[in-house]
């Protein structure tokens, strides 16, 4: 019997989001019969933890306490020592503490995901993160649009980076097509999910809501983030207390079932994995064409908007809100449609063609045993 590949993911926190609902997925998802996966958590544990914990996966959860953490720097690379992996597998910050602790603890075959396009990068972090990287022996990108990004950043060479997109367990989300008129259902509900970031761009919808000519159209927006008191703050300028909703943190397939469309105003994105969500719950999307979101639906599934790159901030905003506003109220107005129908089928078909699990899963076993 051969022995099992041991990998080791390394990531801050099992906390909701994307990148770390991926990693669990993936996981859950790796032949156990040929790896043997253990994860370290750096910074704390998480909600998602517990699906791990019920396989028996070998999870070890440490305590960053500030932004240079040396103690922890240290204690992730004892806990490397301990697990004594053939790879590692890091993702988000685990790019950084996770190498470098790795390599000091002599793992000489390291992978990271890179799931973003970092516009918001600082300089000192991009310094410490190419050096990082000079150790790292795969790059994997979760689209064409992060890793021409990844390149550029960090001034590496192709050869490193591959293309490996995101997945999700399909079965998790249930396609539903939706139906109604003015006479049954008059609060058409739009929705997003994503940190409240500047990045994710909702301050954009909620002044496109305030625009849209249909004032019963409500919004749910999903997520925490550090901008909360300010879209709280606008919320109540625009008078739309009664129409849009900032719902927190959400359970993907709960939340989705509650909506009639799933908007994605992002100013950068990696993917985009909530779209993959949206098209399996059998939603109409409308999203900002950036980053690697085309790479997920096209203008055959989605209603894209184009960002205004050349303008000045404040035009280019003004540009966003009225573009996203049409968009919305194209939607209400044409919902029952052939057209509309026929995005939602192919959204459905092309996502769950691409972004299974299952496939991308092996995908990354065959990196595994060729690193």
């Amino acid at each position: 019997m051969n022995k099992k590949l041991k990998i080791t993911y390394i990531i801050p926190t099992l906390d909701r989001g994307g990148a770390e609902r991926f990693f669990v997925d993936l996981i859950k998802n790796l032949d156990k019969e040929t790896f043997e996966p253990s994860l370290i958590l750096y910074k704390k544990g998480g909600e998602w933890l517990k699906e791990l914990e019920a396989l028996n996966i070998k999870v070890i959860i440490l305590e960053k306490k500030q932004r240079l953490d040396l103690r922890n720097f240290f204690e992730i690379k004892k806990a490397i020592e301990e697990i004594k992996p053939d790879i590692i597998h890091t993702q988000l910050g685990g790019d950084i503490y996770g190498v470098l602790a790795g390599r000091l603890a002599g793992v000489k075959k390291i992978m990271t995901t890179e799931v973003n396009t970092n516009n918001d990068e600082g300089f000192f972090y991009n310094l410490v993160k190419r050096f990082s990287l000079r150790f790292v022996n795969k790059i994997v990108a979760v689209s064409q649009a992060v890793k021409e990004e990844t390149k550029r950043r960090y001034a590496l060479n192709y050869k490193k980076l591959e293309i490996v997109y995101n997945g999700i367990e399909l079965n998790r989300f249930k396609l539903a097509i939706r139906k109604f008129n003015d006479h049954e259902r008059p609060d058409f509900v739009f929705g997003t999910i994503g940190r409240l970031s500047e990045q994710k761009g909702q301050r954009y919808l909620i002044r496109a809501l305030a625009k849209s000519k249909n004032k019963k159209a409500k919004l749910f927006i999903a997520g925490e983030g550090e901008l909360k008191s300010e879209f709280e703050a606008e919320i109540e300028a625009l008078k739309l207390t009664k129409r849009v909703e900032l719902v927190g943190r959400v359970v993907a397939p709960d939340f989705l079932a509650r909506l009639d469309a799933f908007v994605l105003p992002s100013l950068w994105e990696g993917m985009g994995i909530v779209l993959v969500e949206a098209a399996l719950s059998g939603l109409p999307i409308i999203a900002t064409r950036v980053g690697g979101v085309s790479e997920v639906v096209s203008d055959k599934e989605a209603w894209l908007i184009n960002l205004e790159t050349n303008d000045d901030k404040k035009l280019a905003e003004d540009k966003l809100v009225k573009a996203l506003s049409l968009e919305l109220d194209n939607l209400i107005n044409n919902y029952n449609t052939v057209e509309v129908a026929a995005k939602i089928e192919k959204a459905n078909k092309r996502v769950r063609e691409n972004f299974d699990i299952k496939e991308i899963s092996r995908q990354y076993e065959n990196l595994y045993q060729k690193i």
